[in-house]
């Protein structure tokens, strides 16, 4: 090789392992930055509260700035509604006026989860707690059992009871469209059934229970393949919105109540809460069989012809007839 161009190449390795910047690299301020920071934040207000917490010398201590955009973007979603509404029904159970009373549902759906108590003082009233704003609420309520409109005065005192901003007041759940049954959320039952029985494929109930066997056995031939079809009595407890927890014991997906499977003996039996999506056990079937039932209408040789010669001979409303 030239012995040149071994020394030029040397030389731009030398350059290369040499060079070192002088300083920091800096990228020129943008305009719209500078005018985006202007009006994104502002000087953070002092304090309109002590914190008790806290020693004097903190009490100012706190980021510089706020933002002045908080667009609420989080919305309470199913499975926080679910996680909500579990904690309430696992502590209403030790209150005696709440239990299989009040509404759950729209308690869980203003944004609220009960608190554990260890001591019951009152069992009228229900320990409260929002995780998003931290505010504790105590709701008593006997006030509003006697009177229909739990649903509309209980609600709009739970929404109220948020702190100012708090996105769980601005973006509560919909339980009318997300929680209660409906043909938007039916898709979701039929998911919900079919994992069911995925998940309790290997168990058998210890007894028989009371179910329509005519609507049950028609959809079973829907939900199971041919060569493993689920016994009658578990789809129609799982019909009915229950889970198996074991062989004798089962829990509702929507009031969590539980309740021994020997209990579905007798026809009366009612294991779910007034307010539970599944209070109406009837109703889930109903609406799966709904497309199957439905008579086509039928319509004469003669009538159909008759029709077919009208619609043939009507003129167009787009051509003008001269």
């Amino acid at each position: 090789m030239d012995s040149k161009l071994i020394e030029r190449l040397e030389a731009i390795k030398k350059g290369v392992e040499d060079f070192n910047i002088p300083g920091p690299i800096q990228r020129p301020p943008l305009e719209a930055r500078r005018i985006i920071n202007k009006y994104k934040y502002r000087t953070k207000t002092h304090r309109s509260k002590k914190n008790a917490l806290l020693p004097e010398k903190f009490q100012k201590v706190g980021n510089l700035y706020e933002r002045l955009y908080s667009v609420p973007t989080w919305r309470l979603g199913a499975q926080e509604f679910q996680s909500s509404l579990k904690s309430l029904v696992q502590s209403s159970r030790r209150l005696a006026a709440v239990e299989n009373s009040a509404d759950l549902a729209v308690v869980a759906a203003a944004g609220w989860s009960a608190i554990p108590l260890q001591i019951i003082n009152d069992e009228r009233i229900l320990a409260l707690k929002c995780s998003d704003c931290s505010t504790v609420f105590h709701l008593k309520v006997e006030d509003y059992l006697s009177t229909n409109g739990f649903k509309n005065q209980a609600a709009t005192l739970l929404a109220k009871a948020h702190k100012v901003g708090c996105l769980k007041y601005s973006k509560g759940f919909d339980i009318q469209r997300n929680y209660y049954l409906n043909h938007e959320n039916l898709c979701l039952e039929f998911r919900r059934v079919l994992e069911e029985l995925s998940r309790s494929v290997a168990w058998d109930l210890e007894e028989k229970v009371h179910f329509d066997a005519e609507a049950v056995g028609r959809l079973r031939s829907m939900l199971g393949s041919e060569h493993s079809l689920p016994s009658l009595d578990k789809l129609s407890l799982i019909l009915k919105g229950y889970t198996l927890i074991s062989s004798s014991v089962i829990e509702c997906t929507g009031c969590y109540h539980r309740a021994f499977v020997k209990s579905f003996k007798d026809p009366d039996f009612k294991g779910h809460a007034k307010w539970c999506k599944y209070h109406d056990e009837s109703k889930l079937v109903q609406m799966m069989l709904a497309p199957v039932i439905e008579k086509p209408k039928i319509v004469d040789i003669d009538q159909r012809l008759e029709d077919l010669a009208k619609a043939l001979t009507r003129p167009s409303s787009h051509i003008v007839m001269e």
